[in-house]
């Protein structure tokens, strides 16, 4: 792959790469993760330009019609990372559930998804947070959305308390006021 130019929008920031054929393309999609929302790779071939991203949460695509074309694997770390953003198994951000206008209450909500969420969560680059130990692990990493499995608690992978699913930017356990 030849790298060509980084364009940067409101929308957000892409890499652009030139490559001979599909085959060669996908092939360095599937090496290159995006780790982060609003970050594209894109490689343009004879055959048509093919990309990756977040919000699709390494859904690879081809770009004239945003059609998938497979979910990309993810690489897990070594060592667990605590943050209050990124999944402490693969360090790729975990966007913040919208809660729908209608189902908005005040003061706290807690969201219990259905399956259709939770394949919703792997699309959106959703995920869950544990109350327990702070940790966030993105919906691909929690394998509750794979196909043909039952939905349920999500149950967190550290220390298998349930966990909720992650509604709010920069929400960190470790650092919130101890209950009275």
């Amino acid at each position: 792959m030849r790298f060509l130019r980084t364009e940067r929008n409101a929308r957000g920031t892409c890499h652009v790469h030139s490559g001979p054929d599909r085959a060669a393309a996908m092939e360095f999609l599937r090496r290159t993760p995006v780790r982060d929302e609003l970050v594209y790779t894109v490689v343009e071939t004879p055959e048509g330009t093919f990309g990756r991203d977040l919000v699709h949460l390494f859904h690879l695509f081809h770009e004239a019609d945003g059609a998938p074309i497979e979910w990309g694997a993810r690489v897990p770390n070594v060592t667990l990372t605590p943050s209050s953003t990124r999944c402490a198994w693969c360090e790729h951000t975990v966007v913040p559930y919208q809660v729908p206008s209608h189902d908005r209450t005040q003061g706290a909500a807690t969201v219990y998804p259905a399956h259709d969420d939770l394949f919703g969560l792997v699309r959106t680059g959703g995920g869950f947070r544990c109350d327990s130990c702070a940790l966030l692990q993105c919906a691909v990493c929690s394998g509750l959305a794979e196909p043909g499995r039952a939905a349920g608690e999500p149950g967190c992978r550290a220390c298998g308390r349930t966990a909720a699913v992650h509604t709010a930017p920069g929400v960190d356990a470790r650092t919130r006021p101890e209950d009275d």
